[in-house]
């Protein structure tokens, strides 16, 4: 199903390359805080986790100032479509290695919220030697996967005529919106493709939860080993800020996820839902990141320290002002 008379603006690549550069420009500031608060204000009850909390910020502000910026795709669903209207056209970088790039900073996300919640785990286990000495190697194969897994996409893409003539000939039309010639496809007939990434994903969403569970069951065989009350307390409500700064991006990834599943089982094409999804996609290491800073008191309280900051320096600055305008006049 298409729509091949409708050319709104919410369908078009200017409003595509102007929200995403906008808003990418925007989301940087936000990310610089992000990384600097990791670096400077960890308390030492975090410092365990450090590194491995700005690994998983890295990748997620790449991945959105990949996708607002440097990126941008076009995409043309149901079909894995499109073209990209980013910074990186600049370097002569092919649709399909940008793609490539992109998908793969999706996986070492995943990755990274993973090697945070093992580090949890490995920290909170009581000695196992077994398991410390297959947890690199175990690590190592999930970031294999992460880099690996659009790999058979990337270079089996169909003969580039005979797809876009299949994609007009069964949708009967091509919108003005669209630029053919520009278009790109990855892959006609994306389901099977849909369900290789379902698997590689799910399999990293069971890791995330098979830690956080065996996390949360070490924190109360503590408890009943009459540990202190105190670090245990400590320790659990920092597994629930884990938990709520990783839900809340892995939602807004879940949300344009599927949607291109319903596209590519549904078979429909609704450009302005298409754009949408990128947009919704590009913003969760914004959001990430705001949770991060609200979520773990001690960047909350550097951030509420900043803000009076510059309030008093605001108002100190305004107090001037009037001084010097009443002895003016």
């Amino acid at each position: 199903m298409i729509n091949c008379n409708s050319t709104t603006f919410l369908n078009t690549e200017k409003f595509q390359t102007y929200f995403l550069h906008f808003f990418g420009c925007f989301a940087i500031p936000v990310h610089i805080l992000g990384a600097y608060c990791i670096l400077f204000k960890t308390p030492p009850t975090m410092s365990s986790v450090k590194k491995e909390l700005l690994n998983f910020h890295f990748w997620s502000c790449f991945l959105d100032i990949g996708l607002s910026l440097l990126s941008t795709p076009y995409l043309v669903l149901p079909s894995l479509a499109g073209y990209t209207i980013g910074i990186l056209n600049l370097t002569g970088l092919r649709v399909e290695e940008q793609a490539y790039i992109m998908m793969t900073t999706v996986g070492l996300v995943i990755w990274a919220v993973i090697v945070i919640f093992e580090k949890r785990f490995t920290i909170l286990l009581p000695r196992n030697r077994y398991w410390r000495l297959i947890r690199i190697p175990w690590l190592v194969i999930d970031f294999f996967f992460a880099l690996t897994f659009f790999i058979p996409t990337y270079i089996n893409y169909p003969n580039q005529e005979i797809a876009r003539t299949a994609f007009i000939k069964f949708f009967g039309c091509m919108p003005p919106y669209i630029k053919l010639e520009s278009v790109f496809f990855l892959e006609y007939d994306t389901f099977y493709q849909l369900v290789i990434y379902c698997v590689v994903f799910q399999s990293f969403f069971f890791q995330i939860f098979a830690f956080a569970v065996l996390t949360d069951r070490i924190l109360n065989k503590q408890i009943n080993m009459n540990a202190s009350k105190h670090t245990i307390s400590l320790q659990r409500t920092f597994q629930k800020a884990l938990i709520l700064q990783v839900v809340i991006p892995v939602l807004i990834i879940f949300i344009p996820s599927v949607y291109v599943g319903l596209s590519a089982i549904a078979v429909f094409h609704y450009q302005y839902l298409n754009n949408f999804s990128v947009i919704i996609l590009s913003s969760h290491g914004f959001f990430s990141t705001i949770a991060m800073l609200t979520i773990h008191r001690p960047y909350r309280e550097y951030i509420k320290h900043l803000v009076k900051y510059q309030v008093f320096v605001w108002d100190r600055e305004n107090l001037s002002t009037d001084i010097n305008l009443n002895s003016i006049t």
